[in-house]
């Protein structure tokens, strides 16, 4: 038995924690793994299965994948505390046709936590049941359906307390619309001029107007009016996206985790829909542009 003091796990909020972080060269652990030892002997050379580090993940990739034998084995020993968790997390990316399959050591027993589990087509946070108080090696398998040139994507491998993490999530929202006593009643007239004129003053608004529903730039309002009514369409409000992240959708998936993609990117649309609720004279639409500024502060 090793006398190797474990590795504590870095928790990244109250009921989850990270132990093998990919996604930052300098921190990266991948020269500790090894890619294709004993369980992988005898691929052809023009497999080719390689591991190596990208700037926010480790990449595995290989040019030929026999069907149904194991392409990649990437492994390594290891001590990391495990006690007060009961799920294992793997962040990994990799198309439909690769299915991955997990082993463990823990406590000195050889334990399957994962059987030929599919990929997304994109990033997903694999999960298996673990249990015990030190995980001593960990064993990833990929196999592949099609024999092409593919790769994955692993982006960090961590820990969950599936208990904590539901009550985590399911705290009640602190803010409202109503954002008391920063923001204006609802039915407050608000003044339709810019404060500040950085872009346009209030003498410009007349001749903004005008431009605005003339021919040519009609169709253009049209399409920002459509955006705004969008985004306040979302079904999250701006102040259901408090939180440790800024709210992005699914345009970053690679960079946000699966639970934050059902957001949507208002801080990105805030200039867009108070420019049209100033040009329309519209309270609602500049009242939604200062919620989200209000979230920007608190977010």
């Amino acid at each position: 038995m090793s006398t190797q003091a474990p590795q504590l796990p870095i928790p990244i909020n109250e009921a989850e924690a990270i132990f093998e972080p990919f996604w930052d060269q300098h921190i990266s652990l991948l020269p500790q793994w090894r890619l294709n030892t004993e369980a992988a002997a005898g691929l052809p050379p023009a497999c080719n299965p390689r591991a190596l580090q990208f700037w926010c993940w480790a990449t595995l990739k290989w040019d030929r994948a026999p069907v149904g034998r194991p392409i990649v084995v990437f492994e390594r020993a290891m001590r990391v505390r495990i006690a007060g968790y009961d799920r294992l997390m793997l962040r990994l990316g990799m198309p439909e046709h690769i299915r991955l399959q997990v082993d463990a050591v823990v406590d000195g027993q050889a334990r399957r936590l994962l059987t030929d589990a599919p990929g997304t087509g994109g990033p997903h946070e694999f999960e298996a049941p673990i249990a015990g108080e030190i995980l001593e090696h960990l064993r990833l398998t990929l196999t592949s359906e099609r024999d092409q040139a593919d790769e994955a994507w692993l982006q960090w491998i961590g820990l969950a307390d599936a208990v904590k993490r539901a009550a985590m999530l399911a705290q009640p929202n602190p803010f409202d619309a109503s954002w008391t006593p920063w923001l204006l009643p609802a039915d407050a007239e608000p003044v339709f001029a810019p404060r500040f004129g950085f872009f346009f003053d209030a003498a410009d608004l007349p001749a903004i107007r005008r431009r605005a529903a003339s021919a040519a730039y009609q169709p253009l309002m049209e399409q920002m009016r459509a955006r705004a009514r969008q985004a306040m369409a979302f079904h999250k409000t701006p102040e259901d996206q408090v939180g440790p992240v800024i709210g992005t959708g699914d345009i970053w998936k690679i960079q946000a985790r699966e639970r934050d993609w059902d957001t949507y990117p208002f801080f990105s649309e805030a200039p867009l829909i108070a420019f049209v609720g100033l040009v329309n004279e519209d309270k609602e639409l500049l009242r939604f542009a200062a919620r989200i500024e209000s979230v920007a502060e608190f977010g």
